[in-house]
């Protein structure tokens, strides 16, 4: 079994919640990671991940009931603007 090949983190992804958010005028590397971090640092935030080229962020959360308004106003304060994907 190699370094990778296990998952270590203490954080328990099988209680969290995957939600994904269209994010308006994210066109570039620098934009992704801009939106990014800015949600990595929401506390409660597992993971963050954007995808240019749909103009999507797929975020793993956990099930804290304001979590959404949280992740729309975290990209809001990073320049952009998020709704959440039907």
């Amino acid at each position: 079994m190699g370094c990778c090949s296990s998952h270590s983190h203490h954080s328990d992804e099988k209680d969290s919640t995957r939600t994904k958010l269209n994010v308006s005028n994210m066109t570039c590397g620098g934009c992704s990671s801009s939106v990014e971090k800015a949600l990595k640092n929401i506390h409660g935030v597992v993971d963050a991940s954007a995808d240019l080229s749909t103009g999507q962020v797929v975020v793993t959360h956990s099930g804290e009931e304001d979590i959404i308004s949280k992740l729309v106003n975290a990209v809001a304060e990073a320049g952009f603007t998020a709704t959440v994907a039907a």
